[in-house]
Formats: C-alpha cells, sequence, structure tokens
C-alpha cells in the first residue's frame, strides 16, 4: 500500500509516530489505509470493508483495489458501497434497497 512512503511526508517520527485511539494526527484516509494495512497483516480468509474506500481519492482506491485484488490476496473481499465506481470494480455486485436486495 506504500503506507511508509504516504505516512512519513507528514508524521515527524515517521512511522513511529504514536497514534491516540482517534487515529490523530494520521488524516481520515491514512488512517483507513493503517487500518487496512493491520487486516491484510493478519492474512484473513474473509475481508469485509465497509464504506472504507468511499471517501479515498481514486489513486489512492486504485493503489489499494491493486493490493487487495492482486497474486497475494487469497481472501474473500466483500466490499460495502455506496459510490458507483467502486462497486465497478466488484465481480458481483447486490444493491440493498430498505434492508431488501433488489
Amino acid at each position: 500500500l506504500g503506507l511508509e512512503q504516504e505516512l512519513a511526508i507528514d508524521l515527524p517520527d515517521r512511522l513511529q509516530t504514536e497514534v491516540g485511539p482517534s487515529g490523530a494526527p494520521l488524516s481520515t484516509g491514512q488512517a483507513r489505509r493503517v487500518m487496512l494495512a493491520r487486516a491484510l497483516a493478519g492474512q484473513p480468509a474473509l475481508l469485509i470493508l465497509d464504506a472504507v474506500l468511499d471517501d479515498l481519492n481514486e489513486a489512492s482506491v486504485d493503489r489499494i483495489w491493486q493490493t487487495l485484488t492482486g497474486e497475494r490476496g487469497h481472501w474473500t473481499l466483500v466490499v460495502l458501497t455506496r459510490q458507483a465506481t467502486i462497486a465497478a470494480r466488484c465481480d458481483r455486485v447486490m444493491h440493498l434497497n430498505g434492508g431488501h436486495d433488489s
């Protein structure tokens, strides 16, 4: 995910910077990338992303998507999103309306 390169830009202690419970001093995007990196480090069988990608810029989504769907991705990936551009990347899409699929 290029975390060290992306995080090191704004953090004085680079990857040694202490992060609070709310993710501060990381930006929302940085905190989400760290959360994803932690999840992937455990090599899960199932990875569920609940709107994790929705507020990231397209370049960040592209880099993360390549990691999630690349050769090293031996997990089942479930993506919950409100973004049509993110849903379009998925092999199968289910739309939920009022709690019922359509």
